[in-house]
């Protein structure tokens, strides 16, 4: 089955699409960055924004690597702007068994129906052997649970990019609470409030359209207010980041020992002064600033 003549998508540049069996195809070109590629999105569907809209697709990574950030985003760019729907992905196996020991983080040998009863290689660990094989799942289905979250070890939070979601009043606005930590590396983008309940370690970033408040060490970088609320404030229970922004300003607050938590808090709060972001120890209740009606 193949989409008729009329509804044939273009083709050329970082994507092209093509129909397989009535569906829609994006095929990513490998070289090209995301950033690219969601730019080459938003080119291709603005030209015809409704001629796609109540579409499935599937993602083409070709020989790409599997990046679960990235491809959310270009994700939301599809269903928020132009209502397609990504409902899988193509992939090589290697890229997906290198997903799966990254999120895993355990070694993975792929094993066939056929090779389970063998016995185990030297260098490949013995398994058990299943009462009976189950039917092996579709790519179609491989490549949805690798878009699907994973509540246990999930913390990336993509609902549209920080500037680029609709302003959201005070009264109706979200709040997304992470149970644990953020460690190196990991990335919280979030359209609403944010409160973890754990230590933001150095190397880690929340990017929030509302508050953020840290019951732990915030020692990592935090913007506050991201679509330029300045009203928003950065609360922690030991604030020691390198770098704070709420709004369009911007601190870089000096450095200062830990909080001894054993036998106290001391909870701080950033807001913007004015001009400029104060910090100070928190008193129970939210700043004015004068400059606000």
């Amino acid at each position: 089955m193949t989409l008729p003549a009329e509804q044939r998508p273009p083709t050329g540049g970082a994507l092209v699409l093509h129909a397989l069996d009535g569906v829609l195809v994006l095929e990513l070109d490998p070289s090209a960055s995301f950033e690219a590629l969601r730019q080459a999105v938003r080119d291709t569907f603005s030209a015809t924004p409704d001629r796609f809209r109540g579409m499935d697709a599937r993602l083409d990574l070709k020989a790409r690597t599997i990046e679960l950030f990235d491809l959310r985003r270009l994700i939301h760019v599809l269903k928020d702007e132009f209502g397609v729907t990504a409902t899988g992905l193509y992939c090589t196996p290697e890229n997906l068994q290198r997903y799966a020991e990254r999120e895993l983080k355990l070694r993975v040998w792929p094993r066939r129906a056929q090779d389970l009863d063998e016995p185990p290689t030297e260098d490949e660990p013995a398994q058990p052997t299943k009462p009976a094989a189950k039917a092996e799942p579709s790519p179609a289905a491989k490549a949805e649970a690798i878009a699907a979250p994973k509540a246990e070890d999930e913390v990336l939070v993509c609902e549209g990019d920080a500037d680029e979601v609709a302003p959201v009043e005070p009264l109706g606005r979200r709040t997304l609470c992470i149970d644990r930590g953020l460690r190196s590396g990991q990335v919280v983008r979030y359209s609403g409030d944010v409160v973890v309940y754990g230590d933001v370690n150095p190397g880690a970033e929340i990017i929030a359209v509302g508050n953020v408040h840290v019951f732990g060490a915030l020692k990592g970088t935090v913007h506050a207010g991201a679509r330029g609320d300045e009203s928003a404030i950065i609360l922690s229970f030991d604030l020691r980041a390198p770098q704070l922004r709420i709004g369009r300003k911007i601190a870089f607050p000096a450095a200062r020992p830990a909080t001894n938590v054993r036998y106290g808090h001391a909870p701080e709060i950033a807001w913007v002064n004015g001009a400029e972001i104060t910090i100070e120890p928190y008193a129970g209740r939210l700043p004015r600033n004068p400059g606000q009606s």
